[in-house]
């Protein structure tokens, strides 16, 4: 992702806050942009690439607040109940809001309704991935090792409803074998499960969560 492509994303969003001001002198205190995931995974990866943008085209700081749990259902209702004068803007992804209404009996609120968007940000292509010290070495490693266990294998997602659930639990279909889906608040922490001290933990015990 170049800094141009960040450039004209900041330049669009910009001039989105700019038109919600309706011609009043905008802005003239700092925004808000809130991210419904914890530091460290891709959403929040994306916000602080975008900060910095943001800021030079406003003039204003732009402070990150990160707001998760309920797969983004927490941030997209503090979004939701704030002022729509442009401060405070939502950094969102498919699972918050697209998924989340299917799979939530019930949601904070209707993310169609509530929301204007803005600008498309990014497009991220979703990979499995294993601890290093892992013997899953292939795709058909880990597919052999799912069929031979049933129902052993575990994975981490970003959460109930995110993107990579969904990819597990389509994968899980195909494969017609059970997998153990591990939820987090975010791929941050998820990815923090697959570091090296963390697989020497779970050495003796069970195998650590692909991602």
């Amino acid at each position: 992702m170049s800094h141009r492509w960040f450039q004209r994303c900041a330049a669009a969003c910009a001039t989105a806050l700019v038109t919600l001001a309706h011609g009043a002198e905008f802005p003239d205190k700092p925004v808000k942009l809130v991210v419904g995931f914890p530091p460290g995974g891709a959403s929040d990866i994306v916000a602080r690439l975008l900060q910095p943008h943001l800021q030079k085209d406003l003039g204003q700081p732009v402070v990150i607040e990160n707001r998760p749990g309920a797969n983004g259902n927490i941030a997209n209702e503090v979004v939701a109940r704030a002022d729509a004068d442009g401060y405070t803007l939502l950094l969102g992804n498919p699972g918050p809001l697209v998924l989340n209404p299917f799979l939530y009996k019930r949601v904070p609120v209707d993310p169609v309704k509530a929301f204007t968007p803005v600008t498309q940000l990014t497009e991220s292509p979703m990979v499995v991935v294993v601890p290093a010290a892992s013997p899953l070495k292939s795709i058909g490693d880990l597919l052999g090792k799912a069929r031979q266990q049933p129902g052993k294998l575990t994975y981490g997602s970003a959460g109930n409803g995110s993107s990579m659930h969904v990819a597990g639990a389509t994968l899980q279909v195909r494969l017609q074998t059970p997998l153990i889906h591990v939820p987090y608040k975010g791929s941050g922490p998820a990815l923090n499960d697959l570091l090296p001290a963390s697989w020497t933990s779970w050495r003796t015990a069970a195998p650590p969560p692909c991602s």
